[in-house]
């Protein structure tokens, strides 16, 4: 039995005959436990990945915000129709319509048309405004109005604000002078003036509310157009009278208008419409829609018949009377 008093070398047992043949006193490799290897050089250490934390989804989050999301659009639906049916309520109960203008005298003096095409004279309109409406009162803002000749505008006013009230009728009366507006059309005038009448057009412009007891109805904008104003007025006379009596102007009220450009030199416009009396391109005998989709400045010039861009020179100052 091994003595367990000696320590363990992990070396074989010294013995007279191994010296013999070890004269160093240390025993052959071959026979002795091998030394470990030395650690590999830097360039070849192992690198071992290291695996980050697994995720882990939460899919009560998702449902949570899923839920949200339904729940908000069926609110924003179920708004617009509670809205929707309310406004149809009120609609059938108090049958809002928009007011109807006429004119009703339009006296001309100091005309004349000069060899540099300026115009002079002054213009003496009055106009009856009509609430048709037997439930709802109206509020008008100030309103912008100007005289033309054809396209040409030749003078401009302002006419003061008032209150109408249910199945009320109410004169007002604008006055317009001009001494150096320029007039395109000098030949034109001067034709019919041979003829011994001139035809002129009156455009008004302003924004009405609609109040109905505790309801207020947003300020829309309202568009009158009175065409073909006919005044009796002789080449030597520079005085003159409508003929034909009282004239019935188109109203038109725009709901709403839209315009974006759809590309660098395209415009897209929708106009919404609601107007009455008789057929003009300014008001229609329906709320309608009005879809436009044109080139812009030069291009758009470039392809505009002469009737067009008489149109539009017409509309352009509607447009800088009512943003004047």
């Amino acid at each position: 039995m091994a003595d367990q008093s000696r320590p363990v070398t992990g070396y074989p047992a010294f013995s007279a005959a191994a010296a013999a043949h070890h004269p160093n006193g240390y025993p052959n490799t071959a026979t002795a436990y091998p030394y470990p290897a030395p650690p590999p050089p830097n360039n070849q250490a192992s690198y071992f990945h290291v695996a980050g934390n697994p995720y882990y989804s939460n899919p009560y989050a998702s449902q949570q915000r899923a839920t949200f999301v339904h729940r908000f659009f069926a609110f924003l639906i179920g708004s617009i129709l509670i809205t929707g049916i309310i406004v149809f309520i009120m609609w059938l109960v108090l049958r809002p319509q928009i007011p109807q203008f006429r004119v009703e005298t339009l006296t001309l003096s100091n005309f004349n048309v000069s060899t540099n095409s300026l115009i002079s004279g002054n213009w003496d309109a009055r106009f009856v405004a009509r609430n048709p409406n037997s439930k709802i009162t109206l509020y008008y803002d100030q309103i912008e109005a100007a005289i033309f000749y054809k396209s040409d505008s030749i003078s401009e006013t302002t006419l003061p604000p008032f209150v109408q009230g249910k199945k009320n009728e109410t004169t007002i009366r604008a006055t317009f002078a001009s001494l150096t507006a320029y007039l395109d059309g000098r030949d034109s005038i001067n034709g019919e003036r041979d003829h011994g009448k001139v035809n002129f057009n009156l455009r008004m412009m302003t924004r009405v509310r609609f109040q109905a007891g505790s309801w207020w109805a947003r300020r829309r904008i309202l568009r009158v157009y009175c065409p073909n104003l006919t005044i009796g007025v002789s080449a030597n006379s520079g005085n003159g009278t409508l003929v034909g009596g009282s004239k019935q102007c188109n109203v038109g009220a725009q709901l709403c208008h839209y315009s974006e450009l759809v590309g660098p030199s395209v415009e897209f416009e929708i106009v919404f419409l609601w107007g009455t009396g008789p057929t003009s391109p300014e008001a229609v005998e329906v709320p309608s829609v009005d879809v436009r989709m044109y080139p812009l400045d030069s291009q758009r010039n470039s392809l505009m018949s002469a009737g067009e861009k008489a149109r539009e020179a017409s509309n352009a100052a509607e447009r800088g009377l009512l943003l004047r």
